[in-house]
């Protein structure tokens, strides 16, 4: 999460710290807070471990992550979050319309 935190440099103590999880046996890297392909593919060519983030609505499209290095994309709770919403969007219009036609 130091991309996220108050830390003066955010991406040197990244890849210091990979390395040394890398080092003691880590099989994968999770970073959070970053979306910059550019700052990804240093990270991931630095590491050579295969790296993860967490999507969002700012994110590179996938295609660039991938060629950044990216190995997984997370959703976290972002897409229980949008199947919840058009969940109670449904349930909403059936109640108003008192039918089932607009779940079809």
């Amino acid at each position: 999460m130091l991309f996220y935190k108050d830390c003066q440099n955010h991406f040197e103590t990244v890849i210091r710290r990979a390395k040394l999880y890398r080092d003691v046996g880590a099989d994968g890297l999770f970073v959070t807070g970053i979306g910059d392909p550019a700052v990804i593919s240093a990270i991931t060519s630095a590491v050579f471990l295969p790296v993860n983030i967490v999507g969002g609505p700012n994110l590179a499209t996938v295609e660039s992550l991938a060629k950044a290095g990216i190995k997984r994309i997370s959703m976290a709770v972002f897409v229980y979050r949008a199947t919840y919403q058009n969940l109670e969007k449904a349930i909403k219009a059936v109640n108003t319309s008192q039918t089932l036609t607009p779940l079809f």
